[in-house]
C-alpha cells in the first residue's frame, strides 16, 4: 500500500486492491451491493468518478446501483473526521 493518502480518500493501491476483489466477486457470481461515502468533507473532487470508472470497468450495472452515502456534519462525525487527518 502507498502511504501517501489523496485527501481523505484511499490511496491508489488500496482502490486497486477493492477493485481486484470486487472483480473476482463478480466473476464467480457472488452477490454483493457496493457502498461509498463520497461526500465532498472526505473526498477530493473526482474521485468519486474514479470509483464510479472502476466499476463500470467490472460491470455497468454495478456502478449505476453503487449507494452513495454522505457524511451528516454531526459533532460527533466532524470530531473523528478531524481525528483521523
Amino acid at each position: 500500500m502507498k502511504a501517501s493518502r489523496r485527501g481523505q480518500g484511499q490511496s491508489e493501491d488500496t482502490m486497486s486492491c477493492g477493485s481486484k476483489r470486487l472483480k473476482t466477486f463478480y466473476e464467480a457470481g457472488i452477490s454483493f451491493h457496493v457502498a461509498a461515502m463520497t461526500g465532498s468533507r472526505i473526498m477530493q473532487e473526482g474521485e468519486s468518478r474514479e470509483i464510479i470508472n472502476r466499476l463500470s470497468e467490472i460491470d455497468e450495472g454495478i456502478a449505476k446501483k453503487l449507494e452513495e452515502e454522505i457524511i451528516d456534519p454531526y459533532n460527533a462525525t466532524l470530531f473523528k473526521l478531524k481525528q483521523a487527518e
